[in-house]
């Protein structure tokens, strides 16, 4: 039996990888779905929302090969990152619904802006871009 932290690093920066580019389609298909919605069909709101839970798998996913493997520790910041926000934006719907504060609910597609952010964020670093580094 093996354990995560024994995964070849290849393997893990393939998975770092793959659930980070997945991660940041979701978050695009979110956004349409959104919009659709609004515009279109606002049947696909629960659409939305069981994308929006399916979003998990990669998010979770992205956190544990980052805690459990050293090959994939220099993700760790975005995913502990990318794991808080998601956890944000899941209580943002929620707390709004309950307490019945809009203004509440309203920041949901704010917060999906910041996971945008953090995602691309860690698509940049797993596909080993160094970004715009003047000095």
């Amino acid at each position: 039996m093996s354990s995560v932290s024994t995964i070849q690093p290849a393997r893990v920066s393939a998975g770092v990888r793959l659930m980070s580019a997945a991660l940041v389609v979701g978050i695009c298909g979110q956004f349409f779905l959104a919009g659709l919605s609004i515009f279109s069909d606002a049947a696909l709101w629960s659409l939305h929302g069981a994308i929006g839970g399916g979003l998990s798998l990669p998010v979770i996913g992205l956190l544990a090969l980052s805690l459990a493997s050293p090959s994939a520790h220099r993700y760790r910041r975005h995913t502990v990152l990318l794991f808080c926000l998601y956890c944000l934006q899941v209580l943002l719907v929620a707390l709004g619904r309950e307490l019945g504060l809009a203004f509440v609910s309203a920041l949901h597609p704010v917060n999906g802006l910041f996971m945008m952010g953090a995602a691309v964020g860690l698509v940049n670093e797993a596909f080993g871009g160094q970004g715009d580094r003047r000095a």
